[in-house]
């Protein structure tokens, strides 16, 4: 993990790979931490949309490693006890009380508006624990924006806007492909970050 801040905000193009991603960054911080039953936590909007969405990356990612796998729980520990969790805003009562040494909140737009203020800062704080929030522009209207205007100009926050036209993760050709199947203003939300676009889409 290159970033210094505690908080990071991401907000990347479809099919960039940041679930893989923030799996991965969870995965190797759960292996190598020093201390003692670490806990952490990905979080969904849904807790059927985690394990859909991220229940294969953990295992995946995990496997030959991890000690215990708990499909009934979308949990993994580690020789070391750490523990990773996958969950959803959904069930957020199974989120409360538990301590977390880092967290990533996917789709954040779409999770239940008390989740973070309610629920996972307190789960961070004992440890100090650090947050990741990602997810895909939905309009301004909600808190995901909120933190995108936030996360640009407070220096305890890393903030990163990657477009399609930046990170060369989609070749140009399969971009143009994309821009004549899609409508304009879901290419520009989806590929371009365009929060604006969501309205027009509307």
């Amino acid at each position: 993990r290159e970033r210094e801040q505690r908080y990071a905000f991401l907000i990347c193009h479809l099919r960039f790979g940041k679930t893989v991603g923030c799996i991965a960054e969870l995965a190797i911080q759960a292996l190598y931490t020093t201390k003692k039953n670490s806990q952490y936590a990905y979080v969904c909007p849904f807790r059927t949309q985690a394990k859909a969405v991220a229940w294969n990356y953990l295992v995946e990612m995990t496997q030959g490693i991890a000690v215990d796998v708990k499909v009934s729980e979308l949990s993994v520990t580690l020789p070391n006890g750490a523990k990773i969790w996958l969950s959803g805003s959904d069930n957020v009562n199974a989120l409360r009380g538990l301590y977390l040494m880092g967290v990533v909140v996917d789709e954040f737009a779409q999770c239940r508006p008390d989740l973070l203020d309610a629920v996972l800062i307190p789960c961070l704080t004992d440890y100090q624990g650090w947050l990741v929030i990602i997810g895909t522009a939905y309009g301004r209207l909600n808190q995901f924006y909120d933190y995108y205007e936030k996360s640009k100009t407070d220096d305890s926050w890393y903030h990163a806007d990657i477009k399609v036209y930046d990170s060369g993760v989609i070749d140009a050709e399969e971009i143009e492909n994309i821009k004549s199947a899609s409508s304009y203003a879901k290419y520009r939300q989806e590929f371009l970050n365009d929060f604006s676009a969501y309205l027009f889409g509307a």
